[in-house]
């Protein structure tokens, strides 16, 4: 490559061995560039929109995972509160699929036991009632678990 003072420009030169020959190639380096720049806005473009696809794909997978996720943490909200009545079910075959499958079977199986002591707790009110021979007179239970209305001191009356 050899430059000139008033121009820039690029000369390759190349010598056969077969025939001694010397070819020369003279093109100005504007025209290597010119040449050039269209190719290179091509694939600036094609990056910039691989990149914007990308992100955008990236967006709606994220949201679609989240929105699972943010669904059972609402529901986990409620039972912090007391509520053991939440129904959370996924028709998802994946990980959080199985999370929140699992945590609807828990609250399943809390709330049977609840049932079946708080039904316990009834019947033993109702024997002491019995044995305390004062018929109409209130003999109060504790209620079982923390749902809404349990927790309570509940009155029984004969």
């Amino acid at each position: 490559q050899k430059k000139n003072q008033e121009n820039e420009y690029t000369i390759l030169s190349e010598t056969s061995s077969a025939t001694g020959w010397t070819a020369c190639l003279y093109k100005p380096n504007s025209l290597i560039v010119w040449s050039v720049t269209p190719i290179t806005r091509i694939a600036l473009i094609a990056v910039f929109i691989m990149t914007l696809m990308s992100v955008i794909a990236m967006m709606i997978l994220t949201s679609f995972v989240t929105k699972r996720i943010r669904r059972l943490r609402s529901g986990m909200k409620e039972v912090e509160q007391g509520n053991f009545e939440v129904n959370i079910t996924s028709d998802s075959r994946d990980e959080i699929g199985d999370l929140v499958n699992g945590f609807d079977s828990m609250l399943l199986q809390l709330n049977t036991l609840i049932k079946e002591v708080y039904e316990g707790r009834i019947k033993e009110a109702e024997k002491l009632r019995g044995r305390n021979g004062r018929g109409g007179e209130p003999v109060g239970i504790l209620d079982a678990g923390r749902t809404p209305g349990y927790g309570k001191v509940r009155q029984l009356r004969g």
